[in-house]
């Protein structure tokens, strides 16, 4: 008799075991595969490595994209991540750079800016400029921001931060819509943006002169 409740005990345990690995099997289906893409450290620019969706451009003042323009120019101007070839292609003739800034400051940040953040990138850094003021001075757009330093190569390491640092932009008059020429050259924003493109480079944005 207690041979025969053990057999009965062993085969509820088994039917017992069986349920709940098929009601976890319909839970997780762990023959799919599944990419998690990490978001530490990405500055996530692009509306496709956001969660949600992006805000319209109607719903957003001029003086808001406005905001934006600066901000993501200091970026440009000033991010660095690991890799060497990241600086060689925000130099190239199609970075947002060329677009955003007048060819004497784009010619100046290839010569006097690039070869910092070349050699910041070369040995592993990653730095990011935040904003976190912006003001106006005369003719100018005054930027404070912060630059936070890390070294990628050691995850436990204390950035190195340095705060208020100032920078003033002189920018043409900015107008509400999207450029329709680039330096004289008709300019297809619906393509540029269909073919890829970085969709800051779209508005009539241009920095003239960075001091």
């Amino acid at each position: 008799m207690k041979r025969l409740i053990f057999f009965l005990a062993v085969l509820i345990l088994i039917g017992l075991s069986g349920a709940a690995v098929y009601f976890s099997g319909l839970i997780f289906d762990a023959t799919r595969k599944i990419d998690i893409d990490p978001y530490i450290f990405q500055p996530a620019e692009l509306s496709q490595n956001r969660i949600g969706r992006p805000v319209e451009l109607e719903r957003m003042s001029d003086e808001r994209v406005l905001e934006h323009l600066i901000e993501r120019f200091v970026r440009e101007y000033l991010n660095v991540i690991p890799d060497a070839d990241d600086v060689t292609r925000r130099g190239g003739v199609h970075g947002p750079l060329r677009f955003m800034a007048s060819r004497p400051v784009f010619e100046n940040w290839n010569a006097n800016v690039r070869p910092q953040l070349s050699q910041l990138a070369s040995t592993g850094k990653l730095r990011r400029a935040h904003v976190t003021n912006l003001r106006t001075a005369g003719d100018f757009h005054v930027v404070t921001y912060d630059l936070i330093t890390y070294n990628s190569n050691d995850i436990g390491g204390v950035p190195e931060i340095r705060r208020n640092r100032e920078m003033q932009l002189r920018l043409r008059p900015f107008e509400s819509g999207v450029r329709e020429t680039f330096r004289g050259e008709p300019f297809d924003a619906g393509r540029h943006l269909r073919n890829g493109g970085d969709p800051a480079v779209i508005f009539k944005f241009l920095v003239e002169e960075v001091r």
